[in-house]
């Protein structure tokens, strides 16, 4: 099972009428709904909708439910937890994504960045064997992601015909 991560805009078309470089909603509703693999949307929170996936806020929902509050986390336990996470970093989001969390749970307006968004939900699906973020920016630079602009990918499910040969 893989982890999709999608940004929206200029990177999903969700009109009938779009340039081959964008990925139609339909394949990541495909990938979401017709395959084992997770998908969520770290961009434009309106790809939600329209494929039915998790965002911003069920991975904050999700956060809290795995490790507690982040605010808590930054306002008692910051130098604790920085300390802890240096020695042993594979407990959980590390200390920038909590403080990130935080500010977005104080100040919804205040999200996180696009790479922290995709971090924590990589963090969210350990179980997972791969992680895929498609983006029309370049995120190749997150560590155990594989980047894909949108019309690289676009090109790759049309030599493989299958989202769900991706394996």
């Amino acid at each position: 099972m893989h982890l999709f991560s999608f940004d929206r805009d200029s990177t999903v078309a969700v009109k009938d009428d779009y340039p081959a470089s964008l990925i139609p909603v339909e394949w990541v509703r495909y990938l979401a709904h017709e395959t084992e693999h997770i998908v969520w949307a770290h961009g434009n929170q309106k790809l939600k909708e329209e494929a039915d996936i998790p965002g911003d806020d069920q991975a904050l929902r999700l956060y809290e439910e795995y490790w507690g509050d982040p605010v808590k986390h930054v306002e008692a336990r910051k130098r604790a937890e920085m300390e802890d996470w240096l020695k042993n970093p594979g407990k959980g989001p590390d200390p920038d994504i909590i403080t990130a969390l935080a500010r977005y749970k104080e100040d919804e307006t205040e999200r996180p960045s696009r790479a922290q968004r995709v971090r924590l939900v990589g963090n969210l699906h350990p179980e997972c064997k791969k992680f895929i973020v498609i983006d029309n920016r370049y995120l190749g630079y997150i560590k155990g992601w594989l980047h894909y602009f949108p019309w690289d990918f676009y090109n790759l499910f049309d030599q493989l015909g299958s989202l769900g040969t991706l394996t």
